[in-house]
């Protein structure tokens, strides 16, 4: 709002937003400036275009009639301008946007009567950091992030960095929830929309192991990749030794491709990694699965 001596400008805002889907909102604004309609003498203490030469050049005041902003042709910068009416579009930054995904109802997976997989949410920090605790010789085996997870703070960032990538579109995380209790993570590396592909990781607590839990799990989310990202390829990367891991591959029909030899880095040494990998054509939902989808 620009003021001076007896100089006074109202402005109105009206605004109306839908929600189309979880997605997709839209959002219709009205912007009305100088209410009172006065006389829009120009900034007598601007000295540029519209505004004034400085006080004391004689005759000077009111030789531009608009106030700066109008001058620049920006009228939505302040008060002083022309009625206008102004559309566009508002785009979430990187910045906002856990706090937009927080607003977002979070995706659940049912998997049998006991398991879902409930989208990760910033209320999961306490509970994922004291299970990872329980867990850390068990997960430290085959798990490389171990000693960069060493309490609450990095437990909350990660599911931050989780939040941002599900935002960006670029994969999901979920928690394995099983009657009620947090039991696991399983999630998506990333999600290849040009190529329509995905890679999975999961750990499971090992009070919840030995019931089929993981290989129900990542049949769920497999199809889900599938039936509802589009994909036509689903990956999974085992560490050559992690035989239970490459059993849940290998129960769900996934193909062996190929080995890749001391492909990651496991705190002290190399370990190769086993490729598996299935396509949608050759994707058939196991019927312990199937029962919970329809």
């Amino acid at each position: 709002m620009f003021r001076g001596n007896g100089l006074h400008t109202w402005d109105a805002s009206l605004m109306k937003d839908w929600k189309f889907s979880e997605r997709v909102t839209g959002q219709f604004r009205a912007e009305i400036f100088n209410l009172l309609n006065q006389t829009q003498y120009g900034n007598p203490q601007f000295n540029g275009a519209g505004g004034n030469v400085p006080f004391g050049a004689p005759g000077s005041f009111g030789a531009s009639q608009s106030t700066p902003d109008v001058a620049n042709n920006n009228p939505a910068l302040g008060s002083g301008g022309p009625r206008v009416s102004i559309p566009g579009s508002k785009h979430l930054s990187a910045a906002t946007r856990s706090t937009y995904t927080a607003l977002m109802r979070r995706l659940q997976l049912r998997v049998n009567e006991c398991v879902v997989l409930r989208q990760i949410a910033e209320e999961d920090a306490e509970e994922l950091s004291a299970l990872i605790d329980r867990n850390r010789a068990h997960l430290r085996e085959w798990l490389p992030w171990l000693d960069n997870s060493n309490g609450i703070h990095d437990t909350a960032r990660f599911i931050g960095r989780s939040l941002e990538q599900a935002a960006d579109d670029n994969g999901l995380t979920f928690a394995i929830v099983c009657d009620g209790e947090l039991a696991g993570v399983i999630g998506q590396h990333y999600l290849d929309s040009l190529n329509r592909r995905t890679e999975l990781g999961y750990w499971l607590d090992t009070v919840h192991q030995g019931r089929g839990i993981v290989t129900q799990s990542t049949a769920r989310l497999t199809d889900y990749a599938f039936t509802e990202q589009a994909c036509n390829r689903v990956i999974l990367h085992c560490a050559f030794g992690n035989l239970k891991s490459r059993a849940v591959a290998e129960r769900l029909g996934f193909v062996q491709e190929g080995i890749l030899r001391e492909a990651e880095w496991l705190y002290d040494h190399y370990v190769d990694l086993v490729v598996y990998s299935m396509l949608k054509s050759h994707w058939v939902l196991p019927p312990s699965v199937l029962c919970y989808l329809k």
